[in-house]
């Protein structure tokens, strides 16, 4: 065995459609070269939308302005015929984010615009299930 154990090179790759911090995850890994992939080479482009609210987290009202601003910009989206993704920082926060948009989409009796029943591919997957 020549060279031993300092001899052997590691390579780590990091994947993700949304990571803007890739330059600090790279010097973190203590990377010496990195590619960077953009947009661009998605077949669908891809749009990012930050919302945001300035206060204190454990305020009701600020988790309700939050949640409506949320709701309303899916609901654009949505109308719009764009998928959406909406990322938050915790995994206890996604669910409850879900669960809180499919409330006000009942509420609001929208929840046509939430269903993916009547999306042509929804049908074909059906169709092809069923063969």
């Amino acid at each position: 065995m020549s060279g031993g154990i300092n001899s052997i090179l590691i390579h780590v790759v990091g994947l993700s459609a949304t990571l803007p911090n890739y330059i600090d995850v790279a010097d973190f890994l203590g990377s010496i070269g990195f590619f960077y992939f953009d947009s661009s080479f998605h077949p669908v482009p891809l749009e990012q939308h930050f919302i945001g609210i300035r206060g204190k987290p454990n305020l009701p009202q600020l988790r309700q302005n939050l949640d409506r601003i949320t709701f309303d910009k899916v609901l654009e989206l949505s109308r719009e015929g764009h998928q959406v993704m909406v990322f938050v920082h915790a995994r206890k926060e996604t669910v409850q984010s879900a669960q809180t948009l499919w409330e006000m989409a009942m509420m609001e009796g929208a929840l046509d615009n939430f269903s993916t029943q009547e999306h042509l591919q929804f049908i074909q997957l059906g169709r092809h299930r069923n063969e």
